[in-house]
């Protein structure tokens, strides 16, 4: 049975520049005529006859004709099979890229293509059916002619295929179609089967007799008419082989004026345009789309399973059943059984589902071309063999053409920006298709010829028998399981095919222009143009409006990507991200891994979140649940559903506060979806694809970073990517700090057969401390359910320097929060420092930081006052004993936890670790010898807090106050103050020290451009929480201090380990080898 297909590159949405003069329909009208009728159909259904009534009668009957009538060698036959069918598989891309090149006529731009070949066409087909009288030019004539007529059959035959993506814009009436002309191209294997099985039977080649036993064999079985009569010439034969091709071209001319005259392409109202590709690129594209890679790979086992029975079916029943005058009647009950069940399986995989169809319809014949082979030869049971296998070719036949579309529509909704690629995937089928199938056929054609086959032979060989057994049983057989284990991994099922078939339509509603306000005209000329402009400019407008409800005044597309993307850092894909909001409103989603409180930097995608509700966007929240216990288990798998409950609580009041509503919100929790067999799976897949050295890249700034890392880790972000497809997404949305992971969701989302998305990020929002904030890092934030006094501590201590602008926490929560929900800030001070102002662009408000004309403790009081505004809502929401009840259960505290969970957690809180010293970068802004002792210095030091603070340091011997005055420094800040010659000393400098004669001391010095505040770190320990205040008693820094060294490229270390901040290293100038005091 004859496959192939093709379908025009671009959709014709290319070719509405101009729109005819003469013809404005009613909205009812445009609608009526997006409908087929019955007539539309059948014409539209005839035209694919012509391509199986000749590719029936080539594959059934070309190979015998070859060899015993053109009396080829078997070898000369083999290598006219496959450079004809090779050839054939070539020119279906290259004639789709040059139809797809064509312009439009008033015919359209399939239809020329159809009209003018068919002629050509006609004659080559012919051509291949007459004998040259030169022997010696026989396979040259074939050989021309055969890939000539497979050239003018494909420029009829891609064009036409085309027709099914733009016959309709409705799948419905496309699927119809399809089955209309799948029935008349089944209808079509028949008529050639008889046409040509029928006429040419009536003349069998005279066989020549091998051997006195096998005619012996012959008679016994009944089958004296096999042998040659010796009235019957092969002449006669031959001119019934040029009758049955006179008569398929009769029939061919008249299906494609049938076509011509019962079917009008039509044009799709789509505003994307398609840009034109290469040959290449468009082979990277459509084999770059996951389930058509998988859909092609198997259909072409499943294909070429049937393709070896077609090509070698009559000589299997000629030779190894022996029913050489009754083979051509078996092929006719083939096709007629596949003809009548076309439309079961048309109803079967409308009831059951296209991959259902697909392992039932093609294992019915695996069975019965068991049996034809083991048994002994019997025509009652070859042609109840027949009939199951028309069942099965009839399934096989109608599921890749039905199929097909819905890969279409998969890739068009997961590219929206790239369309009007049809002709490529259909035409790319069936290159691949044909090529394997010419492959084979040549190899089983030659293996007969190894075998010994014997040209017009009575009877064959034994090893004649036993090849064409493996070629129409086995290898057939084979074929089929290896095409439905590929099939196991197709992805789309009919879940995902109706979700796609909705947003096509909702895309098309849409991009339609002007349905329901245009008048019947038959006006012509410009003002008809402008007529329609108008009205179609009209409708999108109210189309937009009714998209935008109640979240803010109709914007344009430029309007809302400006308000998409305002204060943020960065983002990947703009121009994919203004090619949908022209088309459509953006569905974005937005992550958190439900692991701690969440604090006031939550503010910032909230108050984004507000941003894109207000551009029209549908907004997803996912509560990452699963995501939170694979980071090392930051969320404990028994406290995963109170904290998912305690975080949806909290963000619903954050939205609250700052008046977003949530009736346009959509919530998901993770392990909704990402426990499914379908996501289970993708992961196991993205995991054999995904390097460790990309998985830990990937997560590095946003998964916990320790010694040894856990293999869940490396999981985090191959999840987080699986989320965009999973939650039907075109864009995500998170910190800066997952840059790593979008990019990773970018390179290997492909791979799995899924689209890149938009990827937007927020800059991050430095911590109090001048690092991230954090909720493992207690002093760089402020909780949601932080008491005033509280939040007026930790401000307080927050870093925030004079004039400094860089890394400035509290300056940064005006950008990025307060400024974008109230669009103004006010400064409360005192009259006498320049009484109130307030601020209606930030740009203004930082320059007058920078400039030193805002003091950082008005801006901090200013900042506690919006604050305690944005929280109060919150504060009194969870002030109900539901919610008290939820926080104390969610995040319980150490020392019942420690009781309850586990005894040793108690030993944890003396463990002596170096993450419990409060280290941080310091400037002296002023040094002075002590009043009451020669050898001290009274320094003051600024460590990024409200005031400098008072540190006394026995430096007069090893410093001069010269090299201490205005030296950044290292300060140890939460030991407890202790005076010293009756000043309080509030911190320890840090200095390393060598001992000797003299004894040598130097300050500890931070990396250059560190600013006061900064925390310093020992590498490895970034994340803990340092102690408010160390206990003397308990001697902790004394413990620590002892493993402070000073390594011998004078690196400051613990245990070897270095003491870092965000910039570098900490480092002395020459104490090699010293220790740090």
């Amino acid at each position: 049975m004859a496959r192939g297909a093709g379908a025009e590159q671009y959709s014709s949405a290319n070719l509405l520049k101009k729109t005819e003069p003469n013809e404005v329909r009613t909205g009812q009208k445009s609608e009526e005529k997006r409908h087929l009728s019955v007539c539309n159909k059948l014409c539209y259904a005839v035209g694919g006859a012509p391509y199986q009534i000749t590719g029936c009668a080539l594959g059934f009957f070309l190979q015998i004709y070859l060899l015993d009538v053109a009396l080829l060698d078997p070898f000369y036959a083999s290598v006219i099979l496959f450079v004809g069918r090779a050839w054939d598989a070539i020119t279906d891309p290259t004639v789709g890229f040059l139809v797809s090149r064509t312009p439009w006529t008033r015919f359209g731009r399939m239809m020329p293509w159809i009209i003018l070949s068919t002629p050509f066409a006609v004659m080559s087909y012919f051509l291949i059916w007459y004998v040259p009288p030169v022997d010696q030019t026989k396979v040259v004539w074939y050989l021309i002619f055969y890939c000539l007529f497979q050239t003018l059959q494909t420029c009829f035959h891609v064009p036409y295929s085309a027709l099914t993506m733009f016959i309709s814009s409705e799948q419905k009436e496309r699927d119809s179609a399809t089955a209309y002309r799948m029935t008349v191209e089944v209808l079509g294997t028949v008529i050639g089967t008889g046409i040509q099985g029928q006429i040419v039977g009536m003349a069998n080649a005279p066989c020549i007799p091998v051997g006195n036993d096998l005619n012996a064999t012959f008679r016994n079985s009944g089958s004296e008419a096999n042998i040659t009569q010796p009235d019957l010439s092969l002449d006669k034969v031959r001119n019934a082989y040029m009758i049955a091709s006179g008569v398929i071209c009769a029939i061919y001319v008249l299906c494609a004026i049938t076509l011509f005259c019962g079917v009008k392409e039509r044009k799709e109202n789509s505003k994307v345009h398609s840009e034109r590709m290469s040959f290449f690129r468009g082979i990277r594209l459509v084999m770059g789309h996951g389930p058509y890679a998988k859909l092609v790979m198997g259909f072409l086992f499943t294909s070429l399973a049937f393709m070896l029975l077609e090509g070698n079916f009559a000589l299997f029943c000629s030779y190894t059943l022996g029913f050489r005058d009754d083979f051509q009647n078996v092929l006719l009950v083939v096709m007629l059984s596949a003809t009548l069940t076309i439309p079961f399986w048309q109803w079967f995989l409308t009831r059951f589902g296209k991959k259902t169809a697909v392992y039932v319809g093609t294992t019915i014949v695996i069975p019965f071309l068991i049996t034809v082979v083991l048994m002994k030869s019997n025509l009652i049971v070859t042609y109840v063999i027949a009939i199951a296998s028309g069942v099965s070719i009839a399934a096989a036949f109608l599921l890749p053409w039905s199929m097909l579309p819905d890969v279409v529509d998969d890739f068009k909704v997961l590219n929206p920006e790239s369309q009007g690629h049809e002709a490529i995937f259909y035409s790319f089928y069936v290159f691949f298709t044909k090529f394997a199938s010419g492959v084979s056929l040549g190899i089983s054609t030659l293996s007969l010829d190894f075998a010994g086959y014997v040209t017009r032979g009575c009877t064959q060989p034994k090893a004649v028998d036993v090849t064409l057994k493996v070629l129409v049983s086995a290898a057939p057989v084979a074929l089929i399981f290896i095409g439905l284990l590929i099939f196991t991994s197709y992805p789309i099922n009919e879940k995902r095919r109706q979700g796609n078939r909705k947003l096509l339509n909702e895309q098309r509603e849409l991009e339609s222009p002007a349905d329901s306000s245009e008048t019947e005209l038959v006006n012509t000329g410009s003002v008809c143009n402008r007529l329609k402009l108008h009205v179609f400019i009209h409708h999108r407008g109210s189309v937009s409006r009714g998209r935008q409800g109640t979240m803010g005044e109709e914007m344009s597309p430029d309007k809302k990507f400006n308000l998409i993307t305002r204060n943020l850092q960065e983002v990947l894909g703009e121009e994919k991200l203004k090619l949908i909001l022209m088309e459509r409103e953006l569905k974005v989603y937005w992550g958190t891994a439900t692991t701690g409180k969440p604090h006031v930097a939550y503010f910032v995608p909230m108050s984004k979140i507000a941003d894109f509700l207000k551009a029209g966007c549908e907004v997803t929240i996912l509560f990452a649940d699963l995501h939170a216990f694979l980071d090392n288990m930051k969320a404990p798998w028994e406290l995963l559903e109170l904290r998912v409950k305690y975080y949806e609580q909290v963000i619903k009041a954050m939205l609250e506060s700052i008046g977003v509503p949530l009736d346009k919100l959509k919530f998901v929790k993770g392990t909704e979806y990402q426990l499914s067999r379908e996501y289970t799976l993708d992961v196991y897949r993205l995991s054999s694809m995904v390097t460790e050295h990309d998985a830990k890249k990937a997560g590095a700034e946003v998964v916990k970073q320790v010694e040894h890392p856990l293999l869940s880790g490396l999981l985090y972000p191959g999840l987080q990517a699986l989320d965009e497809e999973y939650l039907k997404v075109d864009a995500q949305f998170g910190g800066v700090d997952q840059r790593k992971i979008f990019t990773l969701a970018e390179k290997y989302l492909p791979s799995l057969g899924y689209t890149k998305r938009i990827h937007m990020m927020n800059p991050m929002v430095p911590g109090l401390t001048g690092s991230k904030m954090s909720s493992s890092e207690e002093e760089s934030k402020i909780d949601l359910l932080d008491k005033k006094e509280d939040i007026k501590k930790k401000l307080k201590k927050a870093f925030c320097e004079p004039g400094n602008i860089q890394n400035n926490g509290v300056l940064s929560f005006v950008k990025h929060v307060l400024f974008p929900l109230h669009s103004e800030f006010a400064i409360k001070r005192d009259p006498k420092f320049g009484g109130d102002k307030v601020y209606t662009f930030y740009e203004e408000l930082e320059k007058d930081f920078a400039e030193e004309r805002i003091h950082p403790g008005d801006l901090k009081a200013s900042v506690e006052v919006a604050l305690d505004k944005l929280l109060d809502p919150i504060r009194k929401k969870f002030e109900t004993p539901e919610l008290k009840k939820l926080t104390s259960l969610a995040y319980p505290s150490k020392n019942k936890n420690a009781v309850k969970v586990n005894p040793k957690k108690a030993e944890e809180e003396d463990e002596i670790i170096p993450s419990r010293l409060d280290l941080r970068v310091g400037k002296i802004v002023g040094v002075e010898k002590h009043p009451a002792a020669d050898t001290l210095y009274l320094e003051k030091i600024d460590i990024g807090e409200e005031q400098p603070r008072t540190v006394v340091s026995g430096l007069v011997a090893y410093v001069s106050q010269e090299e201490l005055q205005d030296r950044l420094v290292v300060v140890l800040c939460n030991l407890k103050p202790q005076k010293m010659r009756g000043i309080e000393s509030q911190a320890m400098l840090l200095c390393a020290s060598v001992d000797g004669e003299p004894k040598r001391v130097e300050p500890l010095d931070p990396p250059e451009g560190s600013a006061p505040g900064e925390r310093v770190f020992v590498d490895g320990y970034t994340s803990g929480t340092p102690d408010d205040e160390l206990k003397p008693k308990k001697k902790v820094f004394e413990k620590i201090q002892v493993d402070m060294k000073i390594s011998d490229e004078c690196i400051a270390q613990w245990n070897k380990k270095d003491l870092i901040t965000k910039l570098g290293k900490i480092t002395c100038k020459t104490l090699k080898g010293g220790s740090i005091y």
